[in-house]
């Protein structure tokens, strides 16, 4: 096999893998195993490692006479070119669909059919606030002159009721006295 194009012969099937060597294009190797995506290859110098599938390509490659690169490409079996359609067909299934004008026209109705119940929801949520004052309707305030009106009030009622308890108490007493 020959790289058709610069490569990174890699310790590891990875790209996170430590780099052993960049491998020019037009550098013939050997295949020594495949794992997914990656070969495991030997070079001309013994180095053993892992590169890109996708930059090797069958045959001896020579540059012509306008600077263009030309692959002269082995003969390929029948069994290769079937795996390879299957392997095409499969990436082929596992990708999505493309939208179509009616995919998009039924997204637009729902989208529609979304924003009038978000409307309707929201005209039920003001009806049902509070009947007669609506939510925006600042909370009455009490007068400046209500705070120390029930100050006073309270304290009027306090010494009062502890004057009358202070009666009782001294009754009491007197009472107990007597006896």
């Amino acid at each position: 096999m020959t790289l058709h194009s610069q490569a990174r012969l890699r310790d590891g099937p990875s790209a996170a893998s430590e780099l052993i060597a960049l491998l020019p294009a037009g550098t013939t190797v050997e295949i020594v195993g495949v794992s997914g995506e990656w070969s495991r290859v030997r070079t001309a110098g013994g180095r053993i490692g892992y590169v890109v599938s996708e930059n090797l390509s069958e045959g001896d490659e020579a540059a012509t006479s306008d600077g263009t690169r030309r692959v002269e490409v082995g003969t390929r079996g029948v069994a290769e070119d079937v795996r390879d359609l299957r392997d095409q067909l499969t990436a082929l299934g596992r990708r999505p669909e493309p939208a179509t004008a009616a995919d998009l026209k039924r997204l637009r109705v729902e989208m529609k059919r979304l924003a009038s119940a978000e409307r309707a929801l929201a005209r039920r949520l003001d009806d049902h606030v509070m009947p007669g004052a609506s939510p925006a309707d600042p909370l009455p305030e009490s007068g400046p002159g209500l705070g120390p009106a029930f100050l006073l009030v309270g304290l009027v009622a306090g010494w009062t009721a502890s004057r009358l308890f202070q009666r009782r108490r001294d009754r009491f007493q007197r009472s107990r006295l007597r006896l």
